[in-house]
């Protein structure tokens, strides 16, 4: 880890600690509507599912990102045959019927799919053309920040920047943990995360503060001209309020603390896409857990592999806060689990894949 981003992440996260979750949700509403995005707080899962579903009415095509809240929610359940899905992921674009993507594993599907050049090529080719078509694009956002309503997007693909400018109406689903305070300092982090991500990646940051507005011609503002004409930002807290003060912290520090966890160990973020769980964030796991039918055996091994790595030789500050996050998830799993058996059983196995 870069003392760069040490000590950006250091600032920040006293930033954090400084406001209350209460104070972070009313600026950061207040200041969206002043910006014109439609705000919605969603107090779980039924609640985003409900709102996300009054405004998909009407749309045919709907371009989707492949995300922890896209899956938390359960959006694909929302689509039918009448739907036209594009998947905005190189793997999985090829998937129309959201049944078939929801009843196999991810990693049954990246096989059957290997990526190369030329596949991507096609992929992005489908992508935009698909894109300027789309009545709807659902998507995540890395942040928000909540002293300017601003959503923060990091591209590390090349194709992120597609899915919240072209389509004629945007939805953002963020976890309530992504909600930082201080816009500067925040993108002083945001930066020093995606210097740290080179040369790997080839990052783009995008920072939108409210729907597509012009005034150019004759001094009158018109919505939609150069992106989408509606913007919408849903966030959906699922119990991640309570998860965080258990530990004794609050949950933006463990999203920032976890965030960072996926720089060092890059492997870890990998392997999560892979089992489908697509976050090593402890709270997004818990949740996982509780909120869904999902192996409580494979996050547990997951768990107990991050706290090996942790314990090891990580340079992350406030680690203490993390292993008590993946400890507690950890005893989450075993109550859950089959048995403790078939967590130490997984655990070898992912052991073996990131070393």
């Amino acid at each position: 880890m870069s003392k760069d981003l040490y000590n950006a992440v250091t600032k920040i996260i006293e930033k954090q600690e400084k406001k209350t979750f209460e104070e972070r949700i009313e600026e950061l509403e207040k200041n969206a509507r002043e910006n014109k995005i439609r705000f919605y707080f969603a107090s779980d899962s039924e609640d985003a599912m409900s709102i996300l579903k009054d405004i998909m009415t009407g749309k045919a095509n709907i371009l989707m990102e492949l995300s922890n809240e896209i899956l938390e929610v359960d959006s694909f359940s929302l689509f039918d045959n009448k739907s036209n899905l594009l998947i905005a992921d190189p793997y999985l674009y090829g998937l129309k019927k959201s049944k078939e993507f929801r009843t196999r594993a991810f990693h049954e599907l990246i096989s059957e799919k290997p990526i190369d050049d030329a596949s991507y090529e096609k992929f992005y080719k489908e992508l935009k053309e698909f894109s300027f078509n789309a009545d709807l694009g659902i998507t995540t956002t890395n942040y928000v920040i909540s002293d300017f309503s601003s959503l923060v997007f990091i591209d590390s693909y090349g194709y992120r920047g597609v899915l919240c400018t072209a389509p004629r109406t945007h939805v953002v689903i963020a976890s309530s943990d992504k909600i930082l305070v201080d816009f500067f300092e925040s993108m002083n982090y945001v930066f020093s995360y995606t210097k740290t991500l080179e040369p790997a990646f080839n990052s783009n940051v995008f920072v939108i503060n409210n729907p597509s507005r012009t005034g150019d011609i004759e001094k009158i503002v018109i919505y939609g001209a150069h992106g989408p004409r509606e913007l919408s930002l849903i966030v959906i807290d699922n119990g991640r309020k309570r998860l965080a003060e258990d530990i004794g912290t609050n949950q933006a520090v463990i999203r920032l603390l976890s965030d960072v966890v996926s720089i060092i160990y890059p492997q870890t973020t990998w392997l999560a896409y892979c089992l489908g769980v697509l976050t090593v964030n402890p709270l997004d796991l818990a949740i996982r857990i509780m909120k869904t039918n999902f192996d409580a055996s494979v996050i547990g091994a997951l768990s107990k592999t991050l706290m090996d790595l942790l314990n090891r030789d990580a340079y992350i500050p406030r680690k203490e806060i993390l292993i008590k996050s993946y400890e507690k998830l950890y005893e989450l799993s075993l109550s859950k689990a089959e048995s403790e058996e078939k967590i130490n059983e997984t655990y070898l196995n992912l052991k073996e894949l990131v070393q």
